[in-house]
């Protein structure tokens, strides 16, 4: 028996990066601009290990001291607002 092709698609968007970013209080120390730039991002890029790395890095500095740290941030992006969708054919 053949093996079926799975491909699996991951994607993200501002409204669930806002929404983790909300839920955990991260992001208090940036100015508007500066999040909503981090927003920007996240809109024209996928969720790339380097992308999430360079949003959650973001996230971290902008918040409070201690609060998070990068890899913790990152788990919560891709527990929290990255989508994971499977294709079997």
């Amino acid at each position: 028996m053949k093996a079926p092709e799975i491909t699996r698609a991951r994607s993200w968007d501002v409204y669930s990066v806002h929404a983790l970013c909300v839920k955990y209080g991260f992001y208090t120390f940036g100015c508007n601009a500066e999040f909503n730039a981090m927003l920007e991002y996240v809109r024209t890029h996928e969720p790339t290990d380097g992308a999430m790395y360079h949003v959650a890095k973001d996230i971290t500095l902008s918040s409070a001291s201690g609060l998070t740290t990068i890899e913790n941030t990152m788990f919560l992006l891709e527990r929290e607002a990255v989508n994971v969708t499977f294709t079997v054919t």
